[in-house]
């Protein structure tokens, strides 16, 4: 990498940096709004509620990852115009270092994803749900208050009757609706937490559970002097796909045992991730495509090119999105593997060809057309 490389890749990695921390910022503040209630409703301490603030801001870091990388190309691009450094370089015939510098930049965003989608969103899943027991065990042991209705989950709602003396529940309810074919109803005279290998379970005493089938309306109930209810079958995490399987890296998704029991919401799920990564991929090269001409700073008088550039990616993150669980849902398979890598490579190459064809004949100069 000589020293021009380097220097606009520094320029690129900084304004990327800038744009990546302000919308992490920005999501990092929306989280804290959104999970205020660990401290109000549950009663959990401030450290808490940054532990699960931080865990969640990896989910939409690995979203904005793409759209952010368009932001600072865009933005560089735009600087170096603004000063003529582009256009110098481009005099003397020698391009070949902006080239590399984008393609250094496009291979840091690219890995940055991978790490991100494969690794990083599974562990932080993995041990926001973790977190979410500790905390929902804490509300069944100690923090509720005897008779009110708290919410262990989305749709698992909790009410402890009385304590007793040593602080344990007493006439325990908990209504589980997170199925919307079939919901249950726990009542059990007592209830303790038990831990075992990080898994936290309530031990329910002398009750029964009843059985509500939502579309015949038939109640079936089954006593028990004894039940183990574990608190990690409740869905903790909310995203794109199932939270069970988001949970898991791509390794461990391929080579488990639901890439044979479940292989179509195995497909979607590392569909989506290997989609995401080559978005992060391809969006840099289309942003550089769009402005890294040095006559095509503005191809549109009706709007900047940064915000054309983030409209376009937006609109590409929602599609793929909706892509994954259409596919999931309709159980169409692993096929989403095999599409996002091929979808990334003919979208780069469509880009090139954009970017030495469009350009080259619809040359724009000065922010006004010839």
């Amino acid at each position: 990498m000589n020293q021009i490389t380097r220097y606009l890749f520094l320029r690129m990695l900084g304004s990327f940096a800038m744009v990546y921390a302000f919308a992490l910022s920005a999501s990092w503040l929306i989280l804290v709004l959104a999970l205020f209630s660990l401290v109000t409703v549950k009663g959990q301490d401030f450290s808490v509620l940054l532990t699960q603030t931080l865990l969640s801001t990896v989910t939409p870091a690995a979203f904005l990852l793409p759209i952010c990388g368009i932001l600072g190309l865009a933005r560089t691009f735009g600087a170096l115009r603004a000063r003529h450094e582009i256009d110098t370089i481009h005099a003397t015939g020698a391009v070949g270092p902006i080239h590399g510098a984008v393609f250094a930049f496009v291979v840091f965003i690219g890995g940055l994803s991978g790490v991100l989608e494969h690794f990083g969103n599974p562990a932080a899943i993995r041990a926001i749900d973790l977190n979410l027991q500790r905390v929902n065990a804490d509300l069944i042991a100690r923090s509720s208050q005897a008779g009110s209705y708290i919410d262990l989950a989305t749709g698992v709602t909790l009410r402890i009757d009385r304590r007793a003396t040593d602080g344990g529940a007493q006439s325990f309810f908990l209504y589980d609706r997170t199925n919307p074919e079939q919901t249950r109803t726990f009542m059990a005279t007592s209830a303790d937490i038990t831990e075992e290998e990080g898994a936290f379970s309530v031990d329910l005493r002398n009750g029964s559970i009843q059985y509500l089938d939502i579309e015949s309306g038939n109640l079936s109930t089954v006593s028990f002097e004894r039940y183990s209810l574990s608190l990690g079958q409740f869905p903790q995490s909310v995203g794109v796909l199932t939270p069970g399987f988001r949970s898991q890296t791509t390794f461990e998704l391929l080579s488990g045992p639901l890439a044979i029991s479940d292989p179509a919401r195995v497909g979607a799920t590392v569909g989506w991730r290997f989609a995401l990564m080559f978005l992060a991929i391809s969006f840099p090269v289309f942003a550089y495509g769009f402005v890294g001409h040095p006559t095509g700073a503005r191809t549109s008088r009706w709007a900047p090119p940064e915000l054309i550039l983030v409209g376009a990616g937006v609109l590409m993150e929602v599609a793929t999105g909706l892509l994954a669980i259409y596919v999931e849902r309709e159980n169409l398979g692993a096929w989403p593997v095999l599409f996002a890598p091929g979808a990334g490579v003919l979208g780069i190459a469509g880009i090139m060809l954009l970017q030495r064809y469009w350009l080259a004949l619809w040359p724009v100069a000065g922010g006004a057309r010839p």
